[in-house]
């Protein structure tokens, strides 16, 4: 079964680190802050949910 999910993983390509870079310098710095929070505040509404025990570590606290 591993050896099937690594053949179509195989399959997958990823961009370049410079094309993640190269998208990333489209966003001026409020855009960039408007998406850090956007993700902040996903993974605060995950880790809600999640019981207190399964998400030691998740977090820095």
């Amino acid at each position: 079964m591993a050896d099937t999910a690594v053949a179509v993983l195989a399959l997958v390509r990823f961009p370049a680190s410079t094309t993640a870079a190269g998208q990333a310098r489209r966003f001026d710095t409020g855009q960039q802050r408007g998406i850090e929070a956007g993700i902040a505040a996903v993974n605060r509404r995950v880790l809600s949910r999640v019981p207190p025990d399964a998400a030691h570590g998740c977090t820095r606290e």
